[in-house]
C-alpha cells in the first residue's frame, strides 16, 4: 500500500489518540503504521502470519513499527480466519481499516475444504512429527463474498458511530452505484466513495459508519449459505464479483467472440 494512500485512509476512520483501530488482514502492516502515527492503538490478524512474522525472531511489523516510532500502539498480531474468528463480544473497535486481499497480488483464503461434497471412502490417519502442527485446509474466499462478509464483522465489532474503511476493486466500464447496496447490511451507511482509477479497473476507497445501537449476534459466515446464494442467479452481480477472473482475462466483454477488452 502506498504511504500517501495509507495516511487518507488512516485520516477516514478519524484515527486519535485513545482509539482502538482493528486491521482483519493486516499483511505487513501498512495500514498499522499510518493508524499508529495518529496515536490510535492498533490491533491485527491475518490467516496466513508469514507475512507478520517475517523471517528473523522479532515479528516484521513491530521491528518496522519501532522504526517509525509507534511500536507501543502495536497491541498484539494474531492469525486467524476471520470467518472462524475468536471474539466473544462485540462493539470493542472504534474504527476498523483494511485492504482485503482480491486475487491480484494475493488471493483471498478460508478455512475449509475446496470440495466440500468429497469424503474420503475409508478413515485415514495421517502420521506427523509430534512437533509438527496440523495446517487446516484453505479454500479461496470469492471478493462479493468477502466484502459482505466484512460488513457483517464491522457491525459487530464496531462500537455505534464507528468506521469500516476499506478498499474495493471493480471493473470501471460495469461499476454502478448499486454495487454497494448489495453488501452493505441494516445499520451501516456509506459516507464516502472514492476511486483511484488504473484504467479498465479501479478500486474505491468505500468508508461506512455504523448507525445503530441496537445489539447483534456474531456472524456465521456459513460457507454452505454463500455456496448455495452464489450458485442461484442473484437479482444483480456487482463489478467486482469473481474479480480475480476478469482480471487475469484482461477484463474480456461476455460473450465477445474477439475478445474485445473493456
Amino acid at each position: 500500500m502506498e504511504a500517501e494512500i495509507s495516511l487518507l485512509m488512516a485520516n477516514q476512520t478519524l484515527a486519535a489518540p485513545g482509539k482502538l483501530v482493528y486491521d482483519p488482514f493486516v499483511g505487513t502492516g501498512s495500514m498499522a503504521y499510518t493508524t499508529a502515527y495518529f496515536g490510535a492503538y492498533v490491533y491485527g490478524s491475518d490467516i496466513d502470519g508469514r507475512q507478520m512474522r517475517g523471517k528473523e525472531k522479532k515479528p516484521g511489523i513491530v521491528r518496522a513499527a519501532a522504526q517509525y516510532g509507534v511500536s507501543q500502539r502495536i497491541m498484539d498480531l494474531c492469525t486467524f480466519d476471520v470467518t472462524r474468528n475468536p471474539w466473544r463480544c462485540g462493539e470493542l473497535f472504534d474504527a476498523i481499516v483494511t485492504d482485503p486481499p482480491y486475487g491480484v497480488r494475493a488471493g483471498a483464503k478460508r478455512l475449509g475444504r475446496k470440495n466440500e461434497t468429497h469424503r474420503p471412502s475409508e478413515e485415514y490417519i495421517c502420521k506427523r512429527l509430534d512437533d509438527q502442527p496440523y495446517i487446516p485446509p484453505t479454500k479461496p474466499y470469492e471478493l462479493s463474498a468477502l466484502a459482505s462478509d466484512l460488513l457483517l464483522l464491522a457491525r459487530y465489532m464496531l462500537k455505534p458511530g464507528g468506521r469500516l474503511v476499506f478498499f474495493l476493486p471493480t471493473v470501471t466500464d460495469e461499476y454502478v452505484e448499486l454495487d454497494l447496496q448489495t453488501m452493505l447490511c441494516e445499520g451501516m451507511e456509506v459516507i464516502a466513495n472514492s476511486l483511484q482509477d488504473f484504467g479498465s479497473w479501479g478500486r474505491r476507497l468505500i468508508t461506512v459508519r455504523k448507525t445503530t445501537t441496537a445489539k447483534f449476534p456474531p456472524p456465521t459466515f456459513d460457507s454452505s449459505t454463500s455456496e448455495k446464494e452464489a450458485n442461484e442467479a442473484p437479482a444483480h452481480v456487482p463489478a467486482h464479483k469473481d474479480f480475480r477472473e476478469k482480471y487475469f482475462q484482461g477484463f474480456k466483454k461476455a460473450g465477445s467472440p474477439d475478445g474485445d477488452v473493456l
